[in-house]
């Protein structure tokens, strides 16, 4: 976005009214302290302020759902890509957890022969 002296203004038939001045680094305040009712900018300048505040939504909401999720709740990444290359469900899980088959075995109560079908 420019950095530049920007106006606000009331637009009246045939005339269009400067009511203040403010710069855009100063905050958006006119010469008196107060927030200006409407403002005028080159278009670009809106699409780049309107871009930029739905990214910040964006971000907001998508920071607000990872805080909500729980640790157990995510597939960790090298399970998805294991599995993405070929590699089963249960052994993609058992390499995530750092078992062997015989661990694992040994964990759940099955035999170590069943579960390497």
């Amino acid at each position: 976005m420019t950095r530049h002296t920007a106006r606000t203004a009331r637009a009246t038939p045939g005339k269009v009214r400067v009511v203040a001045r403010y710069s855009i680094a100063a905050g958006l305040k006119g010469p008196r302290g107060k927030t200006p009712d409407e403002v005028v900018l080159p278009f670009d300048d809106f699409e780049t302020m309107r871009d930029a505040l739905e990214d910040r939504l964006d971000l907001a909401e998508a920071r607000a759902l990872i805080a909500r999720l729980k640790p157990e709740e995510l597939i960790p990444l090298e399970v998805i890509e294991a599995e993405l290359k070929g590699m089963s469900v249960l052994r993609a899980w058992r390499k995530a957890r750092g078992l062997t088959l015989v661990e694992l075995a040994g964990r759940v109560g099955l035999s170590q022969p069943y579960l390497s079908e």
